[in-house]
């Protein structure tokens, strides 16, 4: 049995996401495929799994050595959606939550990479927008969808941008 769920996290979330997976796997729900917000889980026994996420982004060169360290470390990989990696693993008794990172530098920089990801689009975001919000592009609904729609692409981009930065701070901080 399929069960579909839409459900949206920023990139900032990936944490809150894989908390929200893992109490989808103590209801016997089991991430089987990810698109755009739109999640398919199976239905299975009821368990104690931890999932993690990685963002990964470049060419797949290497992408069999990236998913043999996770396999080596007891990682199942489930899911792969736009350089984002899902992970899963179960829990046994008695064990404290693993974690896929051996330290904050090396999460810090799945974040930068996601800040050099969307700093460009941020960019081009704004040129387009600027050619949407010149003064005699006015009155056509069209026009009108299009300026809310760039200003809430702007805003999401500041404040993921933002958020992001938060969390590369305080890993980094962590690390001093």
């Amino acid at each position: 049995m399929y069960k579909r769920t839409i459900r949206i996290f920023f990139t900032w979330q990936d944490n809150k996401e894989a908390e929200w997976l893992q109490s989808m796997a103590k209801d016997g729900w089991h991430l089987a495929r990810y698109r755009f917000g739109l999640y398919t889980f199976i239905q299975g026994e009821p368990g104690e799994y931890v999932y993690k996420l990685d963002y990964r982004n470049g060419t797949d060169e290497d992408i069999d050595s990236y998913l043999a360290l996770f396999e080596e470390a007891g990682w199942e990989k489930v899911e792969r959606f736009h350089g984002w990696h899902y992970f899963r693993k179960p829990l046994t008794a008695n064990e404290d939550a693993p974690d896929i990172y051996t330290d904050h530098e090396t999460e810090a920089h799945k974040y930068r990479l996601l800040v050099n990801l969307l700093i460009p689009l941020f960019l081009v975001t704004l040129v387009l927008a600027a050619t949407i919000f010149q003064p005699g592009v006015t009155g056509h609904p069209i026009y009108t969808a299009l300026k809310v729609l760039y200003g809430f692409l702007i805003a999401l981009y500041v404040i993921s941008i933002v958020q992001l930065k938060v969390k590369i701070n305080k890993l980094t901080q962590n690390h001093l």
